[in-house]
């Protein structure tokens, strides 16, 4: 890529900016900060707004698991395996 092509990308993704914010926040109005972002990000005020929008804390929940709900993994005991298959009644 030559200097002028990296300018580019750098250029694109600067305008996209509140965009990307929006969908890596989980934004729940990703869409219409994306419309706006594409539709009125050239002029200043609509690109400083959608960066705002995308970052108001209008965003989808995270869903945490309760303390005993959690799945609790444990490294493989190879002894305590011998230890219980031993203590089985086999009939």
């Amino acid at each position: 890529m030559t200097n002028g092509q990296i300018i580019e990308v750098l250029l694109v993704v600067a305008y996209l900016l509140p965009t990307i914010v929006s969908w890596r926040r989980g934004h729940r109005q990703h869409l219409a900060i994306t419309v706006l972002n594409v539709l009125l990000g050239w002029t200043i005020l609509g690109w400083i707004g959608a960066l705002v929008w995308a970052c108001t804390t209008d965003v989808e929940p995270k869903i945490e698991l309760e303390r005993s709900e959690r799945i609790r993994i444990r490294p493989l005991d190879p002894w305590r395996a011998l230890i219980n298959t031993k203590g089985r009644n086999r009939t």
